[in-house]
């Protein structure tokens, strides 16, 4: 059977820190765990954890121990510690030196930064195991007679110490007791079985490499109650030094195996005539191993295959072949093996060439093997790996400036005499790997910076531990397009504000003025917008169209019809709401305008609606104010059938950007492919090795919307985030008045009829002056005096519905806070997906999952007319088509302003 690696590794790290966890119980059954029969010789259990590895290695780091006595910490002998080296053969018909280099303890986690990258990695942090665990208890009144208690076997701790199941308690009759653990507490960990005396756990290696589990024991000596313990039902600390009994495989390749550029593909790497089934035989004694004993079965073999990608492995000079492009930070591909002696055979399939070799065993419990292949060159006797590295993928939520990387060198000569190292340079490469350029070290400061750059060697497996920290290159777009906003020169002043008609300072409409519903803001200043019914001037002037017709819909706040563009009465000002603080509270009217004003410190990208009223302070018109660039109206050339139409404006009606988060090359242009960041090392010696360790940065590009939306004919936006001063309220039975929706702008009616006084189809024209459901499909419509749209642009009108679902001239793209159409396989048009807010609730739905647009009329089958898409839709559909008659006017959907 073929072995595989697809997941993440499990196994426990070579971790170390004294923790005590204390295990605090309840009642049970039976009197040796019931607290109320046992009365004082009820006991609470406390387990001091440590790890053998990590508590020889600090104490080698801190020089209190000899390299002799650091192995003996470990239950190892200098004997066990060794380099070896064996011939094998290439297909190409040269020799390969196939390098065994043996280190005490197993791969670790170098950092805790990485933690939340290794699967189902086990470790010590904050006081708690990562894992759960399990034990058995050995209780008897005296050494000799220990015997293994029913209630507290195979029993299954929280990584905290807390028992899974009820509580346990020592029965103070039972003073000695001796406590065997194992774990991690994982599918395919055994049970616990005594057998002459012998404690034993059956282990199987799992086929598949990548889920193969590391395996710890530990054995506590014989701990004593005494009569002090009884009494304060407190039992002395047990001390579990934790140990590996399994042997740990890596492999690497030197660089003159990987071809003439060094980056030839490993596509697997195979080991056969290995014993995969065995039992394991726990110690008695805290400081020693335990033996294996090994099945009957016949040997078998694993692989490691390179699947590329998310599930691959990379290609670097004297990197331990972890993790992938992807996930570099994953041990993905260590082996786990059962200790065991004998001929095995090893095989590399690297740049289209097999390397075989045959490798004498002799596996001891708790060590790493590393067998590394290079061409005969003689430096075999010096040992250089680098292990670490890592993916980076931006957090959009926090948005770090930068992450820390931590990874570790072990650097040696044959015989465990550490040998210096140092960082001799950078590369970068901001295409994916492609191309490549060496840095300097200050350049490199500006995109990395190591804790430190040399070392003085060593042979430990867990080695010397180096931080990179790495600035990511992520620009906030929203902070810059805001920052250009309160950059712009100041329009406009107290004693002559900028008339948002006119595009000039003054208060006089009729030089060249054309109104709107809706103005854009782009700058600090003092505004004025003049008293007019929304679209009713045009170049200064009046815009009979778009108020005067057969139409008898076109009404002002007191049910009148409308006749004249001018507001009269008009006394006070007043904000209905906005998205932050860009109005001031001074607005007010002059000279027949409401003016306004906007503070540098508070223009931002949003929106807010501003209204005149009458003396009795009910509203007589209002307008929306949105805050953006003028780029938001550039328009697109887009095509319906044979005519060429420059229509549509770049942004959706009311859009604000939440988040745009976007990786930037040093030059300023946008960084779309990975950013991979080399640090080159090598040893102090001529005769020394070389290694390379790779950071991959993902390129960040993340957008995340708002806009407005609109109930059918209205011409105030909602918003579609919860702002003071908008409302959501229920219309009667039959609807509402066109009078009733004028004097209250921020309120958003539900029910199922929006509309109560018209029953001729004038609804149909409320935003076109000139449509009826008999000519519903006009491309000439006229903008209504209600049309929501900004000077020069005007709702969608139904014959365009095709410009965006012709397939034949375009198609859909990716995703990107909408749907990018594209032509020529080329993205060319972004259609945003503004959400909308349901008719009867008047939630806002799908936020971010589909987008909806009103067109100006309905479809021939009097069914309301506009465009839908989502994420999952192959293409823009007529919301006619999709949702139908169901489709209610108080639903509000996104305006796509199309040029007039």
């Amino acid at each position: 059977m073929k072995k595989m690696t697809l997941s993440a590794k499990k196994y426990v790290e070579s971790c170390a820190l004294a923790i005590a966890f204390t295990l605090l119980p309840t009642a049970c059954t039976d009197d040796i765990d019931n607290t109320e029969n046992n009365g004082s010789e009820a006991t609470h259990i406390t387990f001091n954890i440590q790890d053998a590895t990590r508590t020889a290695d600090e104490s080698l780091t801190k020089a209190m121990t000899s390299r002799t006595t650091h192995l003996e910490m470990q239950g190892l002998k200098p004997s066990d510690i060794t380099v070896r080296t064996f011939d094998g053969h290439c297909s190409d018909g040269s020799t390969v030196t196939i390098v065994e280099e043996t280190t005490p303890g197993l791969p670790s986690e170098i950092d805790e930064v990485q933690t939340t990258t290794r699967g189902e990695h086990v470790f010590v942090t904050n006081g708690a195991l990562s894992k759960q665990f399990k034990a058995t208890a050995f209780f008897g009144a005296n050494s000799g007679s220990l015997a293994m208690d029913s209630k507290f076997k195979d029993q299954t701790f929280n990584g905290n110490g807390s028992p899974i199941d009820g509580s346990l308690i020592w029965k103070g009759s039972q003073p000695c007791g001796r406590f065997y653990a194992y774990g991690p507490n994982l599918d395919g960990l055994g049970s616990l079985r005594e057998e002459g005396g012998k404690k034993k756990i059956d282990f199987e290696v799992k086929d598949n490499v990548g889920q193969q589990l590391d395996f710890v024991t530990a054995t506590s000596d014989v701990v004593t109650l005494s009569q002090e313990n009884k009494k304060e039902k407190k039992c002395p600390p047990i001390k579990l030094t934790f140990r590996h009994p399994l042997t740990a495989l890596r492999f690497k390749i030197g660089k003159d195996v990987l071809g003439v550029n060094h980056d030839d593909y490993i596509s697997s790497v195979t080991i056969a005539n290995v014993k995969a089934k065995g039992t394991y035989i726990l110690p008695d004694e805290s400081n020693k191993f335990g033996t294996w004993e090994l099945s009957s079965d016949e040997p078998t073999f694993f692989e490691l295959t390179n699947y590329g990608g998310k599930y691959g492995f990379r290609t670097e000079n004297n990197v331990c072949i972890v993790g992938s492009s992807e996930h570099i930070a994953n041990d993905f591909n260590t082996m786990f093996m059962i200790p065991q002696e004998g001929k095995i055979t090893i095989r590399i399939d690297v740049g289209g060439k097999t390397i075989t070799g045959k490798v004498k065993a002799d596996w001891k419990p708790g060590t790493t093997k590393t067998y590394s292949f290079y061409r005969k060159t003689g430096k075999s006797d010096y040992h250089f790996t680098v292990n670490g590295g890592k993916v980076l993928t931006y957090d959009t939520k926090t948005q770090p400036q930068k992450e820390a990387v931590p990874f570790t060198v072990t650097s040696y000569k044959t015989g465990g005499t550490p040998l210096e190292w140092t960082v001799e340079g950078y590369e970068v490469s901001t295409d994916g790997g492609k191309q490549w350029n060496a840095i300097n070290a200050s350049e490199a400061d500006k995109i990395i910076k190591l804790d430190k750059t040399s070392g003085a060697g060593s042979a430990t497996t867990s080695g010397e531990k180096v931080i990179a920290t790495v600035n990511w290159d992520v620009v906030d777009e929203v902070a810059n397009r805001n920052k250009t906003l309160q950059n712009n020169p100041v329009h406009g002043s107290s004693l002559n504000p900028y008339n948002l008609a006119t595009k000039n300072p003054g208060y006089d409409v009729k030089m060249g003025g054309t109104t709107a519903n809706c103005y854009i803001v782009s700058a600090p200043g003092t505004y004025a917008i003049p008293l007019v019914y929304g679209n009713a001037i045009k170049n200064g002037q009046p815009n009979r169209s778009a108020y005067d017709t057969s139409r008898k819909c076109y009404k002002d706040y007191q049910g009148n019809e409308i006749s004249s563009p001018y507001i009269i009465g008009g006394a006070k000002a007043k904000i209905i709401w906005q998205d932050g603080n860009q109005v001031s509270n001074n607005v007010s009217i002059q000279n027949n305008n409401l003016v306004f004003t906007v503070d540098k410190s508070h223009i931002k990208n949003g929106n807010a609606v501003v209204a005149v009223t009458d003396n009795k302070g009910v509203v007589m018109w209002s307008w929306h104010l949105w805050f953006t660039s003028p780029e938001a109206l550039n328009t697109t050339t887009l095509e319906k059938g044979t005519n060429i139409i420059n229509v549509v404006a770049k942004e959706p009606l009311g859009l604000a950007y939440v988040k745009w988060l976007q990786s930037k090359n040093s030059n300023g242009t946008a960084r779309t492919e990975d950013r991979h960041i080399k640090i080159k090392l090598k040893q102090n010696d001529n005769n020394g090795q070389t290694a390379t360790v790779e950071i991959i940065q993902k390129p960040v590009y993340y957008r995340e919307i708002n806009t407005t939306s609109y109930q059918f004919g209205r011409k105030d936006p909602m918003p579609n985030i919860d702002v003071a001063g908008f409302n959501i309220e229920a219309a009667a039975a039959d609807g509402k008045r066109i009078q009733d929706f004028i004097q209250n702008p921020g309120t958003f009616y539900t029910g199922a009829h929006l509309y109560s006084e018209f029953n001729n189809g004038e609804t149909y024209s409320l935003w076109a002056s000139n449509t009826t459901l008999e000519n519903h499909d006009l491309t000439n419509t006229n903008k209504s005096i209600y049309d929501p749209c900004p000077a020069g642009f005007k709702v969608l009108p139904v014959a365009y519905i095709p410009i965006f679902t012709n397939n034949g001239s375009y198609t859909k793209g990716d995703w990107d806070a909408g749907r990018w159409i594209q032509k020529n396989m080329q993205n060319y048009y972004l259609l945003f997906a503004p959400a909308g807010r349901n008719n009867l609730t008047g939630q806002v739905e799908d936020a971010g999952k589909r987008g909806l647009y009103w067109a100006a009329c309905v479809s021939k089958k009097a069914n309301l007319s506009g465009l839908v898409f989502s994420p999952s839709s192959p293409s823009t559909k007529d919301i006619s088509n999709v949702l139908g008659a169901g489709f209610a006017f108080n639903s509000s959907c996104g305006i796509l302003p199309i040029a007039e």
